[in-house]
């Protein structure tokens, strides 16, 4: 279960810190003077879904691995094929990404238009995706229980949103807090969020293949 943990938690985190440009959005959905508590809302719910799907696909990688420390076929190549993306994607994170946003004189809410955004927003942000992937597939592959199984990937899918609904949630509490503190902290993740991402990209593709190949050279 430790070692799991040890895996799982850093792949969590992982997941929040690669959306800094879907928190910027959320900041700038929030500082719009109409709907911006809706509009948030439609894509927080957007985002859910795509986050309940990808832990369901997790979920299923997982499944085509061995419950213990014996690799098979199937769980090798699933290993080599998420180790190969992983590094793949360690390196293409280092460029830098444009996360300018222009503002909008729109008045009205478009609830369901967000709702379809957040699918679309959050199904192409490519590094949390991963992330997420990885992490419930770690949690199905491991013997555990199915209580801790679907606890741990209720946990995957609040940091999966987390960029959208815990501004929501400050900024419904504490307005001003929220505006001050947040701001803050996106500046520093849009700072260095890549290196950050290439560093755990790369130490889990190394993990990831060296699982896999293994299955093939040893």
């Amino acid at each position: 279960m430790f070692d799991l943990l040890i895996r799982v938690i850093p792949l969590d985190i992982a997941v929040l810190i690669g959306a800094p440009g879907i928190l910027a959005l959320t900041l700038f959905l929030l500082g719009v003077k109409n709907h911006p508590k809706l509009k948030v809302l439609g894509f927080l719910i957007g985002s859910l879904i795509v986050g309940i799907a990808i832990a369901l696909l997790g979920l299923y990688f997982g499944d085509l691995t061995p419950k213990g420390p014996h690799q098979t076929l199937a769980s090798a190549i699933v290993d080599t094929a998420f180790g190969t993306l992983f590094a793949i994607y360690g390196i293409y994170v280092l460029f830098p990404k444009d996360r300018k946003l222009k503002p909008s004189k729109d008045t009205k809410s478009h609830f369901f238009r967000w709702i379809l955004l957040g699918l679309l927003i959050s199904a192409t942000n490519f590094d949390s995706v991963l992330f997420s992937l990885a992490a419930t597939k770690e949690v199905s592959g491991s013997n555990l229980d199915l209580l801790t199984e679907l606890i741990l990937t209720f946990v995957n899918i609040c940091f999966f949103i987390m960029p959208i609904g815990l501004p929501l949630l400050l900024y419904m509490l504490t307005p001003a807090f929220a505006e001050r503190v947040l701001s803050k902290a996106n500046r520093v993740v849009l700072k260095y969020s890549r290196y950050i991402l290439a560093l755990v990209f790369i130490v889990f593709a190394y993990m990831l293949l060296s699982r896999g190949l293994g299955y093939f050279l040893g």
